[in-house]
């Protein structure tokens, strides 16, 4: 099964008068892109969900946790990732694409939830077995610069864009 990564802004370009109704939409929205993949028989990692709705009270930096997290699932099981609308707006988003790029990743840039025939399309050609995925995977890791891994790792885990706004 391929895993396809979803970038998208949480606060994005909010401000403080309106950050609780732009991180429900945003929520809201990267989870339409996740239904979407599911309901097609593709995996996803969409932070989104666990980011925000999932914090855990414990973690004394709850920020970074979550960064870290979200840079290893793009890091060690994506196999593509995609940007959705409002990226551009935020420092995250365009941390993992530079992570997805610097891995050879493919990133798609659908416009709309129901635009992700083409994802879909090369998720089902590009399926092989378990076996076959990791090999095609750590073949991939012998060709990326990892230096570059680890420092887009160290800049992203720097971001804060998980609000109190509840």
């Amino acid at each position: 099964m391929k895993i396809v990564y979803i970038s998208g802004p949480v606060v994005g370009n909010a401000t403080q008068t309106n950050i609780k109704a732009t991180v429900e939409k945003n929520i809201t929205e990267a989870k339409k892109y996740a239904e979407t993949l599911a309901n097609n028989g593709i995996g996803f990692c969409c932070p989104h969900v666990h980011n925000v709705e999932l914090q855990n009270k414990s973690v004394t930096d709850i920020q970074r946790y979550y960064y870290d997290l979200d840079s290893e699932f793009l890091i060690r099981v994506a196999d593509a990732l995609i940007a959705i609308p409002g990226w551009e707006t935020s420092n995250g988003a365009k941390h993992e694409i530079e992570i997805a790029e610097t891995l050879k990743l493919p990133i798609f840039y659908p416009k709309f939830p129901e635009d992700l025939h083409e994802v879909i399309k090369w998720c089902k050609e590009n399926e092989t077995d378990s076996s076959t995925e990791r090999e095609e995977r750590e073949n991939r890791e012998g060709n990326i610069d990892w230096s570059k891994v680890v420092e887009l790792k160290r800049a992203l885990s720097k971001y804060r864009f998980i609000s109190n706004v509840a």
